[in-house]
């Protein structure tokens, strides 16, 4: 079955909503005649030429689709899923475990406490110890509830191999609430499956439907029900053990079992320290610094109010669009959809502004996105939310980009924010060293460009870079056209924005955006150092 966009086809065969959800899972569907058949989804083709990333997750659908028609029974793996259990199955199971060579554990959390954890050792068993009771409280006794997590401590800090989803939430989570510190991890099934097809979904749901043979279960978290609550937490546990044993089984069909072994599982317990430590901030100039932009932002708002004739809240979508588009008059921008398909969106968006700015210069749109530009910076870092010790935290994802460097978000509780992009200026002045300590800038020498001009095998870059030379300056030289001697500042700095542009897969669209130049400037760069 093919499904498209709004579901339909799909919905009138299994009743189920939600084609990217439900694609993948191995369904069954009655008939108009009473026959019951075996039943997969995936996407329509034509959306699949719309959105080119659905082809690889497609040819894993048909994959399913190919092995499945073999026979017409619905062959489903069944799990045993411990739930509720009493006191001395917790005992007796957890005793069990420590003696287990490889266990996955996964947590669930409310407002920062741990409501359940589930655990397995194989792919068709698991136990979910719950903690959390709804509003008839905890089951256990405090000497019970005691007892169990010193269980559960042993277990997590002894010698059984770990594996666990998007492990740097549920270890800093176990070790911030309950301070137990996981060891002997062996894989995070999240960060295993991005290495082996980063440009695809990394999440469990995603790795379930690929993987395993167990239908979508993921919308069971937002029933009222603890039942199906601890249903769904034992079922993450022992589908990322079913997972694990077949990424193990990819990561050495793919040859690259020792990459994630040997480089990437090592990122986890070091980023996950450097997001539990936290930098220090200064207090008393982070005051001053929302102080400032806050009446730069006051000051900047009122002059735009009086160019305009009213208040302009330039935040807001719809108050834009209706003074550019009706009051001024100018032709509607639109926001084009993901991948390929008609503009359909009227937009008033950064991207909308500059382009009609550029042959419509006014003082007001000067305003409206230097407003913005502060109002971000305030939002965005210096009222970031900071923690009870007054320092500012982070998460570095391992998973971030297709391109494998980290990207980083707010930290798992919650609070701090993204601190690889931090503006310069008073924002990267609120970072202080602890005591006597000292920050120390460090950054390899044009190591990406080196990178590339040894994997491409590009001789004369090679050459360059075994005898001292200046990347940068030789590509503005290329591209330009001049001689390395007259190549200016400017012209370097633009050779080396293309550089990274390139390697990193940016569009000839985005590039110009970024480096503020036209269009078919920024495709004449792009193609001239290619």
């Amino acid at each position: 079955v093919c499904s498209s966009d709004h579901n339909e086809p799909f919905k009138a065969i299994t009743g189920k909503n939600g084609i990217t959800k439900w694609r993948g899972s191995i369904l069954q569907a009655t008939m108009p005649n009473g026959l019951v058949v075996k039943c997969i989804g995936t996407y329509h083709p034509a959306a699949v030429l719309r959105n080119w990333e659905f082809r690889p997750i497609s040819l894993f659908d048909m994959s399913r689709v190919a092995k499945q028609s073999e026979g017409p029974g619905r062959d489903i793996l069944h799990r045993t899923l411990v739930t509720n259990p009493s006191y001395s199955e917790v005992i007796s199971e957890l005793q069990r475990l420590k003696t287990s060579q490889y266990v996955s554990f996964d947590i669930e959390t409310e407002t920062d406490q741990i409501t359940c954890i589930g655990f397995s050792d194989a792919a068709n068993w698991a136990i979910c110890v719950p903690f959390w009771y709804g509003a008839s409280g905890s089951l256990w006794s405090k000497d019970q509830e005691l007892e169990i997590w010193s269980l559960i401590k042993d277990l997590l800090e002894g010698p059984t191999k770990k594996i666990a989803q998007n492990a740097q939430f549920d270890i800093t989570m176990l070790a911030d609430i309950m301070d137990i510190h996981v060891k002997n991890l062996y894989m995070d099934t999240m960060i295993a499956g991005h290495l082996c097809y980063p440009e695809l979904p990394k999440g469990l749901d995603f790795l379930t439907s690929i993987y395993t043979d167990q239908p979508y279960y993921k919308d069971m978290i937002r029933l009222q029900n603890m039942q199906k609550y601890w249903e769904y937490n034992a079922l993450d546990a022992c589908c990322t053990f079913d997972v694990a044993t077949q990424l193990k089984v990819e990561l050495d069909d793919l040859g690259i079992w020792n990459v994630y072994e040997g480089y990437v599982h090592k990122l986890i317990d070091p980023l996950i320290e450097i997001s539990r430590r936290g930098i220090k901030m200064d207090l008393p100039l982070r005051k001053v610094a929302i102080k400032e932009y806050k009446d730069k932002i006051t000051e900047l708002q009122t002059e735009l109010d009086t160019l305009v004739g009213h208040e302009l809240n330039v935040s807001s979508p719809k108050q834009m669009q209706a003074w550019l588009y009706q009051e001024i008059g100018f032709k509607p921008k639109y926001k084009r959809r993901e991948g390929h398909g008609p503009a359909t969106t009227v937009t008033a968006d950064e991207d909308a502004i500059r382009e009609i700015a550029r042959t419509n210069p006014r003082r007001e749109f000067d305003l409206v996105l230097e407003i913005r530009a502060l109002k971000k910076v305030l939002s965005t870092y210096l009222e970031a939310t900071l923690d009870a010790d007054g320092r500012i935290r982070t998460t570095y994802l391992i998973t971030g980009t297709e391109t494998g460097r980290l990207s980083s978000r707010e930290s798992v509780h919650g609070t701090g924010t993204n601190l690889q992009n931090v503006p310069k200026g008073i924002a990267r002045r609120l970072f202080i060293p602890d005591g006597e300590n000292i920050f120390v800038s460090g950054d390899l020498s044009q190591a990406e460009a080196r990178v590339v001009a040894y994997l491409a095998g590009e001789d004369s870059l090679i050459r360059l870079f075994e005898s001292g030379g200046d990347i940068h300056r030789r590509n503005a030289a290329n591209i330009f056209r001049v001689p390395e001697s007259s190549i200016t500042d400017k012209q370097r700095q633009l050779a080396k924005r293309v550089v990274h542009a390139s390697n990193y897969g940016m569009g000839p669209v985005t590039f110009a955006k970024q480096a503020g130049i036209p269009l078919h400037e920024s495709k004449r760069l792009l193609n001239a150092y290619f």
